[in-house]
């Protein structure tokens, strides 16, 4: 008799082993998707215009970041980026990369870009990328910059 008794509750355990597994997952999956409606996506209205002066070996880009029309004023040189392989160069030039980030205060940025070869005349086109990862915010605008 005491074998089937084992049996028998070796049985239970193993349904009641499943049994939490299965509630574990459904209550892990519920947490996923609680914590996917605890951080949405913020979207930032960025927008952007630039210039190169002969005189400096830097261009000049002045960045205005928003949200909900209002001024993001907290902004840093990590929260700013460029995509290299996703930019338009005169023949012979070569990607812009941020070098500098200089805030203005609400909500508008100064930025140095330089290329990461040497300066070609003609028109450059890239795009600014602005990212809050710990609120996962960003937004993004495409600049065109003209090099005489």
């Amino acid at each position: 008799m005491p074998p089937f008794y084992l049996l028998r509750e070796v049985k239970k355990l193993k349904k009641g082993i499943i049994g939490v597994l299965v509630l574990a997952i459904v209550v892990f999956s519920g947490s996923l998707e609680a914590i996917k409606a605890e951080f949405p996506t913020y979207e930032l209205l960025v927008q952007a215009a630039a210039e190169k002066s002969p005189y400096v070996d830097y261009g000049s880009v002045l960045v205005l970041v928003t949200y909900n029309g209002g001024g993001v004023d907290t902004l840093s040189t990590e929260n700013f980026s460029t995509k290299l392989n996703a930019q338009i160069v005169p023949p012979g030039g070569s990607a812009l990369s941020i070098i500098e980030v200089y805030n203005q205060g609400g909500g508008y940025y100064y930025l140095h870009v330089e290329p990461l070869g040497s300066w070609k005349s003609g028109v450059y086109h890239f795009p600014i990328i602005v990212s809050v990862p710990g609120y996962n915010a960003k937004g993004q605008t495409l600049v065109k910059l003209e090099v005489q």
